[in-house]
């Protein structure tokens, strides 16, 4: 009896497993024929931009990643919309396109905003919310990644690069008077920089400081102590 048994068994476990195998798990995208963009990053997670790290320049062209579900054949429209009431940037600080394309064969792309310098941002932060709906060739994505929040400004502020890190082994403790004049010697935002980077271009505000003070004429912070980094070595 054992002996009739035990074959049915092992043979119903096999084409179990491989029957398995056989059957794709259907995805989203698999079940709705509908195609939807969203932004690359939630609504929780705003922007905040400051001509203070882009020296010089008067107009931002800023990125805004978008995701779209499924691949078109040809290149499709999406548009973008100002939230008003929650927007508190004066109209001419910013231009928005009148549509965008995501690109055929590609899932994602990048939108562009124009943020344009304007007095008022030397002592305003002002805030402009962009939102994603529903048009003709998309339908408005996630809920929670439908919206971006950009906050803009011409104020110094420690940049969101110089961390602990940044302070510890390359710059060193950040003022507002060495964040300037970093940003006037070597011009460079450095978000997202590498370590090569970071070292690169600490030695080549570290050899600033350094001529300065061979000339006799050494940097001060506020306080009337010498302005130091803390990377170690010298660029040549």
């Amino acid at each position: 009896m054992i002996k009739r048994i035990l074959p049915f068994f092992v043979l119903f476990f096999l084409v179990a497993i491989f029957g398995c195998k056989e059957q794709p798990i259907p995805t989203y995208e698999d079940l709705t024929s509908d195609r939807y963009i969203y932004f690359g990053r939630s609504e929780k997670d705003s922007l905040e931009v400051s001509f203070m790290f882009y020296p010089g320049q008067k107009v931002i062209d800023l990125p805004l990643p978008v995701n779209a579900t499924g691949v078109g054949y040809v290149d499709e429209k999406f548009k973008l919309f100002v939230v008003e009431d929650l927007t508190t940037a004066p109209k001419t600080t910013y231009e928005i396109q009148d549509t965008y394309t995501m690109r055929k064969g590609t899932r994602r792309d990048t939108c562009y905003v124009k943020l344009k310098y304007d007095k008022l941002l030397d002592t305003k932060k002002v805030r402009l919310v962009v939102q994603i709906r529903d048009a003709e060739d998309f339908l408005a994505g996630r809920t929670d990644y439908r919206t971006i929040i950009i906050w803009f400004h011409n104020i110094l502020s420690k940049p969101p690069w110089w961390t602990s890190n940044v302070t510890s082994y390359y710059l060193g403790a950040y003022s507002d008077k060495k964040y300037t004049l970093f940003l006037e010697v070597v011009g460079v935002d450095l978000t997202g920089a590498d370590d090569n980077l970071l070292r690169y271009y600490s030695l080549l505000f570290k050899k600033y400081l350094s001529d300065q003070k061979a000339k006799g004429t050494p940097v001060l912070e506020e306080d009337g102590t010498e302005m130091v980094v803390a990377v170690l070595g010298n660029l040549f």
